[in-house]
């Protein structure tokens, strides 16, 4: 009987770990599904902010090759509304702008804010992340691109030796003179050097944003996705206060003697409480503006105005 006890306690021992087993493993998949489902809520947010970081790096392309713009047109929505513009370059790909359109609302909306700024004291344009300069290994990343090196000098050929004089002649006899030897000829120029090789122009690459599918951190990239640093901001936003509890109904009153014992209608459930607030709107456009202008010499231009209150100046011909 006491063997029967041990064997029965043994199992239930059993049991009860492969429960608890059981329930950390639907807690990883819990997780697993969490991350998952923020993934897919933001995979248009992340299209939408590396379309429009790429968009801006077109138009500081273009200030740096001295592009231009040829032409604007009127996008619209299927129901007759403006949807944005678009864009269309002498020498770059067209890209499109919409009516500064806002992230997905909800708890999954948290977005870092990527844009660029002018240095007032070398004149150049850099990245910034959330307002701040973006800095990647310790240094500042360039919107706009460097001057290459110049190429190297060729090396002048050596001029050729000139060629040996010519040994005089002998004596000639007394009363007549002899003659005089020829002159060697100089020797031929050496070949002019190759010429050295234009320097590079250069080009920043544009930073490129995803979501590290374990931490759910957003992560940046300004080598074309080959190394990814983290930015400290995660892609779950706060999510809303809960609404109170609605008040609970009352009791009915009893049914009355002699009828088959009905009991008394249950009271209406209380209303629901208010839901929460929305989680934060997801980030705004980069590029929220546009407007034609003239500048001072007479060019025409199109002004792109940032979210974080930064300008653009493309010339404009059409």
């Amino acid at each position: 009987m006491k063997t029967l006890r041990l064997i029965m306690l043994a199992a239930m021992t059993a049991i009860a770990g492969a429960f608890t087993s059981c329930t950390d493993y639907q807690d990883e998949i819990d997780a697993l599904d969490t991350r998952v489902k923020i993934l897919e809520d933001m995979r248009s947010e992340i299209d939408r902010i590396n379309k429009e970081i790429q968009d801006l790096q077109t138009l500081i392309n273009a200030m740096d090759d001295l592009d231009y713009i040829t032409r604007i047109d009127t996008l619209y929505n299927t129901d007759g509304t403006q949807r944005g513009v678009l864009i269309v370059f002498k020498y770059a790909d067209p890209i499109t702008i919409t009516n500064g359109e806002k992230g997905e609302k909800g708890d999954t909306a948290n977005s870092p804010v990527i844009s660029i700024a002018q240095d007032s004291t070398d004149g150049n344009y850099y990245w910034t992340l959330d307002g701040k300069w973006l800095v990647i290994n310790g240094e500042r990343v360039r919107a706009n691109g460097k001057d290459g090196a110049d190429g190297k000098d060729g090396k002048d050929g050596e001029n050729g030796k000139d060629g040996a004089d010519g040994k005089d002649g002998a004596d000639g006899k007394d009363g007549v003179d002899g003659k005089d030897g020829i002159d060697g000829k100089d020797g031929a120029n050496g070949k002019d050097g190759a010429d050295g090789k234009d320097g590079k122009d250069g080009h920043s690459t544009a930073p490129q944003i995803r979501i590290n599918p374990v931490t759910l951190e957003w992560e940046i990239s300004v080598d074309d996705g080959e190394h990814w640093v983290g930015t400290g901001i995660t892609a779950t936003g706060k999510d809303g206060a809960d609404g109170k509890d609605g008040a609970n109904g009352k009791d009915g009153a009893n049914g009355k003697d002699g009828k088959d014992g009905e009991n008394g209608k249950d009271g209406a459930n209380g209303k629901d409480g208010a839901n929460g607030k929305d989680g934060k709107d997801g980030a705004d456009a980069i590029i929220v503006d546009w407007q034609k202008g003239t500048l001072a010499d007479g060019t025409k231009v199109v002004i792109f105005i940032l979210s974080n209150g930064g300008r653009i100046v493309v010339p404009y011909f059409n």
